[in-house]
């Protein structure tokens, strides 16, 4: 997942607002998630979430869209309010890769071909639709059972 605007508040309100906003992200992003999630900051402006013990594509849709809920709520940094979206990119396991590596590849690439198309339907603009660390998983071993990075 990548947060659309991010930068802009970054820049705009400096390095300590931006990484108080990732934190109110993070928390948001948590509460959305059962307590067998795993949610990460993978770097930047970007989280990953593993969801384990899905059998059906309709539980993943019903996560990202609690996940892009939470993130409508504007969010209160000192006297400012700020608005991010979220861009997602979901991968699953087995059908889309058997490594974290091969999952981390296909959801970063649907995450940007999406973001990418909201962008030419909006030029000019970012639009939105659609922490806390946790150890990452060894990248070199496969998943074990259904996994979505998203």
């Amino acid at each position: 997942m990548d947060l659309n605007g991010f930068k802009a508040i970054n820049d705009r309100l400096g390095h300590a607002a931006g990484d108080h906003l990732l934190k109110l992200v993070a928390g948001r992003l948590g509460a959305s998630l059962r307590e067998v999630d795993r949610l990460a900051r993978f770097g930047g402006d970007e989280f990953v979430i593993l969801i384990e013990h899905v059998t059906e594509q309709h539980e993943v849709k019903v996560v990202e869209e609690k996940l892009i809920e939470a993130m409508a709520k504007p969010f209160q940094l000192d006297a400012q309010r700020v608005e991010v979206g979220l861009s997602i990119g979901i991968a699953m396991f087995p059908g889309d890769g058997t490594t974290n590596e091969q999952l981390l590849e296909v959801a970063d690439r649907l995450m940007y071909s999406k973001k990418r198309a909201r962008q030419a339907e909006k030029p000019g603009s970012e639009s939105k639709p659609v922490s806390n660390h946790i150890e990452p998983i060894s990248s070199s071993q496969p998943t074990n059972g259904p996994a979505v990075f998203v």
